[in-house]
C-alpha cells in the first residue's frame, strides 16, 4: 500500500470524468492563459494537507501539471512535485522563443521577397524608427556602438560648451574602449571647437588613441554613421517632440547617401593636428568670429554662435582691421577667404611686407 494518502483528495465522479478527457497529458503554464495564480498556489496547499479542494480548482491543477489521478485509488487525486511542473514551464517557455526566434529571422528574407513582386523596383529595407525622448537616443546609440566591428563616424556641429568632467573621462574611455576594439573612428568639428579648451583636450586624448578628427570651417548636420548599416540623425519630422529626439536610420540606401555627405565634409576638413587655438596676426575670438561670418552667419547671428554680445563682434573685427591695415569688413573677408585655402593653422597669418 502506498503511503501517500496524504497527499490525496476524493473528487466527485463528474470531475473524474472531465479529468479523463485529458488522457495523459503532462499540463503546464502554457496551457494556462493566466498562469499560476494565488487560487491555485492555496488549491495546491490544501491538496499536500489532504483538506477538501473544490472540483474547478483540481481541474486547473492537473492543467498545471500540479496534480494527477492516483493510480492505485479509484477517485483520487495526488499532489506532484512542483519542481517537476516547473522544468516543464522552463522547457516550454525555451521552445516557446525558439520558435519566436526562427520566425523572426525569417522576418528579413520575407521582406526580401519583395524583388520577386516587383522587380522593376530595388528595395533596401526598412527605413527608420523615431527616438522620442534623449534617454532612448542614447541608449540606442549606446546599443549599437558597443556592437561596432569596422567604423564609427561622428559629425558634432554644435558649439562647444563645457561638461562635467566626469562625464568627458566617461566619453573618452567610451572612445578608447571602441577604438582598441579594432574599429575605425572619424569625427568631424566645428573650427570654432579648436578654441575650446575643454573640447580640445578630449579630442587630443582620442586622436592619441588613435581616432581621426578633422576641423570644418563650413556648417555641417550632425549625424553618426556606425558600420556604414545605422544612421542617427536629429528629428526634423515629429513636431513639438523633445528637442534632443532623432532617428534611428537603417535603410542601407539612406545611410550610404549620409555617408557621402560624411565624405564630403570630411575631404573639406583640415587635420585635426593641423589646426591651433592662436596665430600670429589674429586672437582666437577673432579667428572665430572670421570663420562664422565667412560660413555665412550675419554678424548678430555669429554674435549668438560665438557667445558674445553683436558690440564685441564689432570691436573684434574692427581690432582684426587695424592689425591688417584695413580699412573695411570687406577686405578683412576678402583676405580670410584668400588666405583660407593656403592656411595650415587654425587661423591665416599674415604675409610679412
Amino acid at each position: 500500500m502506498r503511503t501517500a494518502t496524504a497527499r490525496v483528495f476524493r473528487v466527485q465522479e463528474s470531475a473524474m470524468r472531465e479529468s479523463a478527457k485529458c488522457g495523459d497529458c503532462v499540463g503546464g503554464l502554457s496551457g494556462m492563459d493566466d498562469g499560476l495564480t494565488s487560487r491555485d498556489r492555496e488549491a495546491y496547499r490544501l491538496l499536500t494537507e489532504g483538506a477538501d479542494v473544490p472540483e474547478p480548482d483540481i481541474e486547473r491543477l492537473v492543467g498545471l501539471g500540479l496534480a494527477d489521478r492516483e493510480a492505485w485509488v479509484a477517485g483520487m487525486y495526488a499532489a506532484l512535485d512542483p519542481r517537476g511542473a516547473a522544468r516543464r514551464q522552463l522547457a516550454d517557455a525555451r521552445a516557446e522563443l525558439e520558435r519566436a526566434a526562427a520566425r523572426l529571422a525569417d522576418v528579413p528574407h520575407l521582406d526580401g521577397l519583395a524583388t520577386y513582386w516587383d522587380p522593376e523596383r530595388w528595395y533596401s529595407g526598412a527605413a527608420a524608427e523615431f527616438l522620442p525622448t534623449p534617454e532612448e537616443m542614447n541608449r540606442r546609440i549606446g546599443d549599437v556602438s558597443a556592437a561596432a566591428e569596422v567604423e564609427t563616424w561622428t559629425a558634432q556641429p554644435a558649439r562647444p560648451v563645457d561638461r562635467d568632467p566626469e562625464v568627458q573621462r566617461a566619453g573618452v574611455e567610451r572612445m578608447v574602449g571602441v577604438l582598441e576594439r579594432g574599429v575605425r573612428a572619424r569625427s568631424l568639428y566645428p573650427a570654432s571647437a579648436v578654441c575650446h579648451g575643454q573640447t580640445r583636450a578630449y579630442v587630443d586624448s582620442i586622436i592619441e588613441a588613435g581616432a581621426e578628427v578633422r576641423a570644418v570651417d563650413m556648417p555641417f548636420p550632425r549625424m553618426l554613421i556606425i558600420d556604414a548599416r545605422h544612421l542617427f540623425i536629429d528629428n526634423l519630422v515629429v513636431e513639438d517632440a523633445s528637442s534632443n529626439s532623432g532617428w534611428h536610420v537603417f535603410d542601407r540606401a539612406i545611410v550610404m547617401w549620409a555617408r557621402s555627405i560624411f565624405s564630403l565634409f570630411w575631404d573639406a576638413g583640415r587635420r585635426w593636428q593641423d589646426t591651433s587655438p592662436t596665430d600670429g596676426t589674429l586672437s582666437a575670438r577673432q579667428a572665430l568670429i572670421l570663420r562664422e561670418l565667412a560660413a555665412g552667419y550675419d554678424q548678430e547671428q555669429t554674435a549668438a554662435r560665438v557667445g558674445v554680445g553683436a558690440r564685441t563682434v564689432g570691436k573684434e573685427l574692427a581690432e582684426a582691421r587695424a592689425a591688417l591695415g584695413m580699412h573695411t569688413t570687406a577686405q578683412l573677408m576678402a583676405w580670410w577667404g584668400q588666405m583660407a585655402v593656403t592656411r595650415s593653422g587654425d587661423g591665416p597669418r599674415r604675409s610679412a611686407s
